[in-house]
């Protein structure tokens, strides 16, 4: 009978043993399908947030190719870069200072805190250099949209640009002039100014502000087609192709415009020159039997 009671207890043991072994199991293989599950869901957002923190890693490289390849990365995310690069203006890398004042002045949305960013450094003479480059391009793209009396933010914009008509760096006062030019309408003052750049200004930044302003005061027409004019004759490649592009979209009576350029084209004897003023007489012709 103690036999019988022994061997019973063993298999009561035994099977204790078995189910505990195969709750063990369950719960390991339960672990792993929970295990899996979780990674399947979970590692598109990791690798979404792994790419996203390596683009933003890669916006102060200094490979330019990294950094192109990381905005592109971000805004296709539709990630909000714009903190970011404000930032990035007093980076202690020249070049990553440059690339991000050139994405916020052309690139991305321009809001106040843009603007500020840029005018707080400059008015401390903080990176003049690299910000200083771009922000013509930002107060011109704020100005043209811009509309009734100048704002405080608008005078402190105008009071950069100004002295940097007198540069003698060709770029400095050319960008200056033109994004002054997008501050005419709500500021004639600015008028004064602008002319006698005017007098001194090369072709081509002569051609971007009088396009910018003759619309507005068609007093400067006959400057802008002598401006025009003109870069038909230059020896530059980009000169040559903006004048006869405004030349073809320039609002102003066939008849004087013709006359304009076979005056030109009496005066000109360059091969080149003449070459170019047959070509927009063309135009002109071609332009003139579209509309009958």
């Amino acid at each position: 009978m103690n036999a019988d009671q022994s061997s019973s207890q063993r298999e009561v043991v035994h099977t204790g043993r078995l189910s505990r072994n195969l709750y063990a199991v369950l719960l390991v293989g339960l672990a792993v399908v929970v295990s899996l599950a979780v990674i399947v869901f979970l590692r598109p957002h990791v690798d979404s947030w792994l790419e996203v923190s390596s683009a933003y890693r890669n916006l102060s490289s200094t490979d330019p190719n990294e950094q192109d390849d990381a905005i592109r990365r971000l805004r296709s995310l539709g990630e909000e870069t714009e903190s970011h690069l404000i930032a990035l203006l007093h980076h202690s890398d020249a070049n990553v200072r440059l690339f991000a004042a050139s994405e916020l002045a052309h690139k991305t949305r321009v809001s106040d805190n843009i603007i500020k960013a840029f005018l707080n450094a400059l008015e401390n003479n903080q990176h003049v250099v690299e910000i200083g480059y771009s922000a013509p391009k930002l107060f011109f793209r704020h100005a043209e949209n811009a509309t009734g009396p100048l704002t405080e933010t608008d005078q402190r914009m105008i009071a950069w640009l100004k002295p940097r008509l007198n540069s003698n760096k060709v770029d400095q006062s050319g960008t200056a002039a033109w994004a002054l030019a997008a501050f005419v309408n709500r500021d004639p003052s600015l008028r004064e100014p602008l002319a006698t750049y005017l007098k001194k200004g090369v072709f081509f930044y002569k051609y971007l502000v009088l396009q910018e302003m003759v619309d507005s005061d068609p007093s400067l027409r006959d400057e802008y087609v002598n401006v025009l004019l003109s870069g038909l004759g230059s020896s530059v490649r980009t000169d040559q192709t903006n004048a006869l592009h405004g030349l073809a979209v320039l609002d102003i009576e066939p008849d004087e415009l013709r006359s304009r350029l076979e005056a030109r084209r009496e005066e000109a004897t360059d091969p080149g020159e003449i070459s170019r003023i047959d070509q927009a007489l063309e135009e002109l012709r071609e332009k003139e039997a579209e509309q009958l």
